[in-house]
C-alpha cells in the first residue's frame, strides 16, 4: 500500500501559533508509514517523555518518543505506552524498524540531555542509540569557551547545565518569532503544571489516553534542536578560531567523548539521575579537555573541582577557588535556571583525549 493511501490514517494535530504539525503514531501501520519517511533523513532530533525515566523504580515508564527532521519539519510522536515493544519491533517490508533507526550509526541523533532517555530505552527495550549528539553538552561547551577572552575577574565557574526551556527563551538568534517564543514559554509552563510534581502535577499524565493536546504541543520542541546545533557550532568555531588550526577538530573529539561518557554512565547498572555529584564527575572531563585545547590552566577557567576533600585542600588557591566565588562547586549547589531548572556540571577524571 502506498504512503498516499496510508497518510489519512495518521492522527495529525496542527498547532498554528508555532506552525507545527504533529503525527501521533499508535498503530503498527502508522509506525511503518512514519519509518518510511524518517529513514530518508541523515539527522533526527529525538526526545522521550514518561514516568521516572532513567530510574529502576517499578513505576518507570517510557510513554512517548517524539522526533523531527528539521526546523520546519513535522513531528512524529510514537505512542510507546500504547504500542509497547511493538513500536520498536514493527518492520517495513524490507525489515527496517524503529530499533534499526535508533541503533544505526549512520544517522545522527540530536538529544537534549541524553541521559534519562538513553537509560530508559536501554532498560526497557534493550536499545542503545548510536550516532548521538547531546545539544545540552554543546550549550555548556559554548558557554565555557565564550569566557576565553574575558579577564579573569569576569570568568565564572560553570555551575549548571541548563534546561531546554530556558534555552529556547533565547532563540531569537535563530529567527524564531516573538509570538512563537511566547507560545513556547506558555506551553512549557502549562505542561509542567500537568506533569511536574513540584508544580502540582504528576508524571503519570503521560500515561493517560488520549494524550492532552497541550502535551502533544509540548512535544514539538525537538524541531529547535537543529537551530541550536547550528548556533553552537558557530560559537565554538568562533571561540577556537585563533587558538590553532586543529583546535576545532580537537574540540569535536572532546565533545564526542563527552557524549560517550554520558551514555556509558546512563546505561550502567548504578545510574541514578538524582545523584548530582556523579553526574557532575562524568561531565567535568570535557572542561579539562577544553582547557587543554585552549592551553589555559583549569584554575584560570574556574573549572569546578570534585575530588576528595583532601585533594581540594591540597590544591589550595591555585585551583578553581576564587575569593569572590566562595567554596568550590559541590553537588549541593542549588542554583537553577530561571525557566526549567538545571543539572550540575562536572566530570570524572578519566584522562584527556590526547592532543
Amino acid at each position: 500500500m502506498s504512503l498516499q493511501e496510508e497518510e489519512p490514517r495518521t492522527n495529525t494535530h496542527y498547532f498554528a501559533e508555532i506552525n507545527c504539525k504533529i503525527h501521533l503514531i499508535d498503530t503498527p501501520e502508522q509506525v511503518i508509514v512514519s519509518l518510511e519517511r524518517l529513514r530518508l533523513f541523515s539527522t533526527l532530533a529525538i526526545d522521550c517523555e514518561g514516568v521516572d525515566l532513567g530510574s529502576f523504580a517499578p513505576t518507570s515508564t517510557l510513554s512517548v518518543l517524539h522526533m523531527s527532521t528539521g526546523r520546519d519539519s513535522d513531528v512524529y510522536c510514537f505512542d510507546i505506552f500504547t504500542l509497547g515493544a511493538e513500536a520498536f519491533s514493527t518492520t517495513t517490508p524490507d525489515g527496517y524498524s524503529l530499533k534499526t533507526l535508533l541503533e544505526s550509526s549512520d544517522k545522527r541523533k540530536l538529544l537534549w540531555d541524553l541521559r534519562s532517555d538513553t537509560s530508559a530505552l536501554y532498560r526497557h527495550y534493550n536499545i542503545t542509540i548510536n550516532g548521538l549528539c547531546d545539544v545540552q553538552v554543546l550549550d555548556s561547551a559554548s558557554q565555557f569557551l565564550k569566557q576565553v577572552k574575558f579577564p579573569y575577574d569576569r570568568r565564572r565557574a560553570l555551575r549548571n547545565v541548563y534546561g531546554l526551556g530556558g534555552t529556547l527563551e533565547k532563540m531569537s538568534f535563530n529567527g524564531v518569532s516573538l509570538v512563537e517564543r511566547n507560545r513556547l514559554r506558555i506551553v512549557k509552563a502549562e505542561a509542567k503544571m500537568l506533569f511536574s510534581p513540584g508544580d502540582g502535577g504528576s508524571y503519570e499524565i503521560w500515561n493517560h489516553r488520549p494524550l492532552s493536546p497541550l502535551l502533544l504541543e509540548y512535544c514539538c520542541d525537538t524541531r529547535y534542536f537543529f537551530s541550536l546545533l547550528k548556533h553552537y557550532d558557530t560559537v565554538i568555531r568562533a571561540c577556537l578560531r585563533n587558538i590553532s588550526y586543529e583546535a576545532f577538530d580537537f574540540s569535536q573529539i572532546a565533545l564526542s567523548q563527552a557524549y560517550q561518557r554520558r551514555i556509558a554512565h546512563a546505561i550502567s547498572p548504578d545510574f541514578d539521575k538524582t545523584d548530582r555529584e556523579t553526574m557532575c564527575r562524568v561531565d567535568q572531563q570535557l572542561l579539562l579537555d577544553l582547557c587543554e585545547i585552549i592551553d589555559i590552566h583549569p584554575a584560570d577557567m574556574k573549572v569546578p573541582i570534585f575530588d576528595t576533600e583532601e585533594s581540594i585542600e591540597d590544591s589550595g588557591s591555585s585551583t578553581n577557588k576564587d575569593p569572590s566565588e566562595g567554596n568550590p562547586l559541590t553537588a549541593d549547589d542549588t542554583s537553577v535556571s530561571a525557566a526549567e531548572g538545571a543539572d550540575s556540571f562536572g566530570g570524572i577524571h578519566s584522562g584527556s583525549f590526547g592532543l
